[in-house]
């Protein structure tokens, strides 16, 4: 996928369809203005703390800066937190219609993003870059793996950060456009906004360096290698924050936990489960253990998945070496990267849904590029109209009961039936 020759594109001027999916993603979450907090999980202390209801000062903006809180530091998310409470108290309605208003722009950011490449580096037809865009908006908006990043309150530094990085991405998207460097500096911001608000965020510049090429910048050029630079420099800089400063050193390293080649299976399998969760979004849960215990022979079927993969990769290689289809695998990898186990982390959960926020991206995509692309499928297009029509009312039937679900903890208890302590003792 390259920057070619620009064609007049004037979808992105009719803003209809992006109405009305910002409609329908309020219905499929509606249950979330009656829930509240998740008093055994995490709101207890990352929402309910002593920087929330402190006096608005520059001390408590020093402390929110540079405090860590239970090994993690999200200064921008915990001001909003403070600012909600300044205004609302610990009711939990406004911070649950804070965390869908966070959605509902990352929603419009995603529709703008996704018209300014496909009108930049596609010379994919007007009528199917139109089909690309909704499928791929409106996947985004309201797949029922989306719930526990929307309804859950602590995960809202997920779509507050997810705002900043899509803005990041559409201003650089905008300088590349134009070499103006005032848009270069405010891409810049954007990425540490990014990172203030989610560690995992430090994968801009990966992001950063798919957009330079997407928009014909030549790897073996100087402005490609010169104006990438400090996009990494701000990476490393905000890992090293994150590895020495907030979770320290010797803390971080306790999560050396398995054996390489097991972490490799682990990150096969974290793949490859994630694509199929998104793929049949049924038996979600809100947490999703290591399949074996530490020092643990791994059990056989564990082994399939490195066999799996494989398979997978050989069998669809011819289409996967494709330019196109290679940049939207990349995607998605990049944005799966710090959670997939390479690297040995300090959690409990081998797979969380609230880590798919932004690849769902590539993998909707992906989806809407195969299916608007099968010869003659559009002669039938009532009968098109009514299976979209089915899977829509599927799908915002299982985003709006699995928000239900996450009414309080003891909703999440008797649902799923995993004990909470267990989980967390697991940490």
């Amino acid at each position: 996928m390259h920057c070619l020759k620009r064609h007049k594109c004037s979808f992105e001027s009719s803003h209809w369809p992006l109405f009305g999916i910002l409609i329908v993603t309020v219905i499929a979450f509606w249950p979330t203005f009656t829930n509240g907090f998740q008093m055994e999980w995490d709101d207890q202390w990352m929402v309910i703390n002593s920087q929330t209801v402190g006096r608005l000062n520059s001390y408590l903006f020093l402390s929110i800066f540079t405090i860590p809180n239970h090994g993690q530091i999200a200064p921008i998310n915990q001001i909003l937190y403070t600012l909600v409470y300044k205004f609302f108290g610990f009711n939990p309605l406004p911070f649950h219609a804070v965390s869908l208003i966070l959605h509902s722009i990352n929603i419009c950011l995603l529709y703008y993003g996704l018209c300014m490449v496909m009108r930049d580096c596609t010379q994919i037809s007007r009528q199917r870059s139109k089909q690309l865009i909704y499928i791929s908006v409106i996947l985004f908006a309201i797949h029922p793996i989306q719930v526990e990043s929307v309804a859950w309150i602590s995960a809202s530094k997920i779509p507050l950060s997810t705002l900043f990085y899509f803005a990041g991405s559409i201003i650089l998207m905008k300088y590349l456009r134009k070499n103006n460097y005032w848009w270069y500096a405010c891409a810049l911001l954007m990425q540490l906004f990014a990172y203030l608000s989610k560690e995992q965020s430090v994968v801009f510049p990966l992001f950063a360096t798919l957009l330079f090429l997407w928009y014909g910048i030549r790897i073996n050029s100087k402005k490609f290698w010169m104006e990438l630079i400090p996009f990494y420099a701000l990476g490393l800089a905000s890992v090293v924050h994150e590895v020495f400063f907030v979770a320290h050193y010797d803390q971080y390293i306790q999560g050396e936990t398995y054996a390489w080649w097991q972490r490799f299976v682990f990150c096969l399998y974290a793949i490859i489960t994630y694509f199929f969760k998104w793929l049949v979004p049924i038996n979600l849960n809100w947490m999703y253990l290591f399949p074996i215990e530490i020092d643990e022979s791994m059990p056989w079927w564990l082994i399939l998945y490195p066999v799996l993969a494989i398979f997978l990769i050989y069998s669809f290689w011819d289409w996967l070496k494709k330019p196109f289809v290679l940049s939207i695998s990349v995607f998605y990898l990049i944005h799966l990267l710090l959670v997939i186990h390479i690297t040995a982390l300090p959690r409990a959960s081998v797979v969380a849904d609230r880590y798919l926020y932004v690849s769902i991206i590539s993998l909707n995509f992906m989806f809407a590029y195969l299916i608007t692309g099968i010869d003659g499928l559009m002669k039938h297009k009532r009968l098109l109209f009514a299976i979209y029509s089915l899977v829509l009312c599927f799908l915002i039937r299982t985003t709006y009961c699995r928000t239900l679900d996450w009414k309080d903890s003891q909703t999440l208890k008797n649902v799923y039936s995993i004990e909470l302590e267990t989980s967390i003792n697991r940490i």
